[in-house]
């Protein structure tokens, strides 16, 4: 079996050596041969939440972070081989704001930082949740100074 999407949109290569590719159709993990392919499945909560897979990011501790379109964030269990996710959740004040993760980083504290379309998320892991930084809505956006 070959990718799930002609449409790529991000690569990894984690510790173990495997190759992880985002598509707009799930999430492909290449082992040199063959390909696994993680998708979405409704009844199985520990699956992937979105099947386009929009950013890969592997951490300082070996996890690897999948951002999706309109899923959330989504960390791979290796121990399970599922995912834990994270996800809208407007009653829990430490879930992500929304669900579209456009990039994932981390910094030199080792603290994962979620970009997402309406705001700046830092992972704790104390909490497993997140803290939020968002524009202030009193203060419009400087536009002209922005990146594209």
């Amino acid at each position: 079996m070959g990718l799930s999407s002609n449409s790529q949109r991000c690569v990894t290569q984690d510790k173990e050596g495997f190759i992880w590719i985002g598509t707009g159709d799930g999430l492909n993990r290449f082992a040199g041969y063959s390909f696994k392919v993680y998708r979405n499945n409704p009844n199985d909560p520990s699956s992937l939440r979105s099947n386009i897979i929009d950013c890969l990011y592997n951490d300082s501790n070996g996890n690897l972070w999948i951002g999706t379109y309109a899923g959330g964030l989504s960390r791979y269990n290796k121990e399970k081989d599922n995912f834990n996710n994270f996800t809208l959740n407007i009653n829990d004040t430490t879930a992500l704001l929304n669900g579209d993760i456009e990039t994932i980083t981390e910094d030199k504290y080792n603290r994962l930082w979620v970009g997402a379309s309406r705001g700046l998320h830092m992972f704790d892991p104390k909490i497993n949740g997140f803290i939020h930084y968002t524009a202030n809505p009193e203060k419009p956006l400087d536009t002209k100074n922005r990146c594209r």
